[in-house]
């Protein structure tokens, strides 16, 4: 053995003998999917949140009961964007309850100490004015936007809910119909055409969805399973799907599915112990069939959904769903509170909000 093989061996030797050091680099941390930061204004209680098509998401609320205006409207581009604070109106007294944009613009909907409240938002310029016109009524309860400039809403009243139509970007409000005396105080609503709505909320026999392929002129009662004590939430996707959440009691609440835009509805599994917001997209779903030598690509619609809500310790939850089956729920920080808003702007890249937070996720 020569002297420098007698030295690896020596070498090698102690090693066995004493344990050699060895060095390893930890793994690096996997990022969660989504992240909260709190409020920018810790007095505003956020309340809902939506998204432009490829485009910003919204996020807004208020302090009802301050003296002064105290309005909280910030925008992001979700996903795991940060959010910004946009410039808001004086909304003394007034409460924010619904949202819902189109390709490049905003409407947030709400009640004031004189009614009904309407605020445009340009969230590319962070910029949001109060509408000077808002339907006649006491709140806009849901908000559901078809086109650009073009939404629906619906309107509550002492007694009864009405759908109203823009097509000014809320400039103007024109009345379509009440809806059913059944269904007294609408609470959500989810439009994928200016034709095809699902109505959702609660009246004297308790909740209630209703369906109209009419644009709002005639409506139709869902079927449902019972108990239900009021929809809270509806989100709808071409070509049939829609996700809804409902109260069972003051403590409980469920996830609901149907398959034929709202006509039907069944139980949903999910991973959020207590779903309260949905919010579903139109996908196409790629897959690839090989037989033989031939490979054949296949592309079919479906739909993507986050439902958002809270876990068993009342921490913020969400989970996705791909054409109604339940994933893993996502990874969150910094979200200790229940999620109350979700949106997506493309089916990966959402927003939520939960009361004194903002959150970008993805899915």
């Amino acid at each position: 053995m020569g002297p420098r093989n007698l030295l690896v061996a020596l070498a090698l030797g102690g090693c066995v003998l004493a344990g050699c050091a060895t060095t390893s680099t930890p793994p690096a941390p996997v990022a969660p999917d989504g992240t909260g930061s709190p409020v920018a204004n810790p007095s505003v209680t956020m309340s809902t949140v939506a998204c432009e098509s490829l485009g910003w998401c919204v996020a807004a609320g208020t302090d009802p009961s301050g003296a002064t205006s105290s309005t909280g409207i910030e925008v992001s581009l979700g996903g795991r964007s940060s959010w910004i604070s946009a410039k808001a109106p004086a909304l003394t007294g007034t409460t924010l309850a619904s949202a819902s944009c189109w390709s490049s613009g905003c409407l947030i909907g709400g009640s004031g100490p004189t009614g009904a409240v309407v605020v445009l938002v340009d969230p590319s310029a962070a910029v949001a004015a109060l509408r000077a016109s808002p339907p006649p009524g006491d709140d806009v309860s849901a908000l559901s936007c078809v086109a650009a400039e073009s939404c629906l809403a619906l309107v509550t009243g002492l007694t009864s809910t009405s759908l109203y139509r823009t097509s000014n970007a809320g400039g103007t409000w024109q009345e379509v119909a009440a809806l059913p005396a059944t269904l007294s105080v609408g609470t959500g609503l989810s439009c994928v055409s200016a034709i095809q709505c699902v109505a959702v909320g609660t009246g004297p026999s308790g909740g209630v969805a209703a369906v109209t392929s009419t644009g709002g002129t005639a409506w139709a009662l869902a079927a449902q399973p019972s108990g239900l004590v009021a929809y809270t939430a509806v989100s709808c996707a071409l070509p049939t799907t829609c996700l809804a959440t409902a109260q069972l009691n003051a403590t409980q609440s469920v996830l609901l599915a149907s398959r034929d835009l709202g006509a039907n509805w069944l139980e949903q599994a999910t991973g959020v112990d207590a779903p309260a917001a949905v919010s579903c997209e139109a996908v196409t779903v790629v897959t690839t069939v090989t037989k033989g030598l031939t490979v054949t690509t296949v592309r079919k619609p479906g739909t993507s959904c986050v439902v958002g809500g809270s876990a068993e310790d009342a921490s913020g939850s969400i989970d996705h769903l791909q054409d109604l089956v339940s994933g893993a729920t996502l990874t969150l920080a910094y979200v200790p509170n229940p999620v109350i808003g979700v949106a997506c702007a493309t089916p990966t890249r959402c927003a939520g909000v939960t009361p004194s937070s903002t959150v970008s996720f993805v899915s």
